[in-house]
């Protein structure tokens, strides 16, 4: 991970934003990282860990988008996210990323599930401007990649915003854990 900076007891990397596949990296290391942090927070009472797939999505589609500062790209630990969400904290695309792929992470070693994920960085026009993650059921035969994008509230589970001309992917193990 990048530059780290200090809030209380956890930490977060901001850094110049500089290309997007550092981006790519923080979240993945951050998702491998931290996903137990999920287990503690709750949504009405109900622990993350045992929210379907399309409640924990809509749960963080719901969270209000904050994007980021100028020219600068903060990510943070699926805990950091969580305990200030809904405030002035940055929550953008990168943010709902890591927790998407948190969550995959807690439901295959919780619950022996077999899900594949994936980060796709796209554009509208030829340059990145959004990351998200997809995924599929390995125990399912045939399972196709499903977009997975929470980032706002008039996503549809299952559906991309738009026809990108810039489309790349990057796959967990491609970027092995940093030291």
């Amino acid at each position: 991970m990048r530059k780290v900076e200090k809030i209380g007891e956890y930490t977060r990397t901001t850094k110049p934003l500089i290309s997007y596949k550092d981006t790519v990296a923080d979240c993945f290391d951050l998702a491998r990282l931290y996903w137990t942090d999920l287990l503690l927070f709750t949504h009405w009472g109900r622990p993350l860990k045992d929210l379907s797939i399309k409640e924990f999505y809509e749960l963080i589609k719901s969270i209000r988008y904050v994007r980021d500062p100028e020219k600068k790209e903060h990510v943070s630990r699926p805990k950091i996210l969580l305990e200030n969400a809904n405030t002035d904290f940055p929550f953008d695309c990168d943010d709902r990323s890591i927790l998407s792929l948190s969550f995959f992470r807690l439901k295959n070693e919780l619950f022996k599930n077999n899900f594949e994920t994936r980060l796709v960085v796209t554009g509208r026009y030829e340059r990145p401007r959004h990351i998200f993650v997809e995924f599929r059921d390995k125990d399912i035969i045939g399972s196709e990649w499903t977009p997975y994008d929470c980032t706002y509230p008039y996503n549809v589970f299952g559906k991309t915003l738009y026809i990108p001309q810039f489309r790349r992917v990057f796959y967990e193990k491609n970027h092995p854990k940093k030291s």
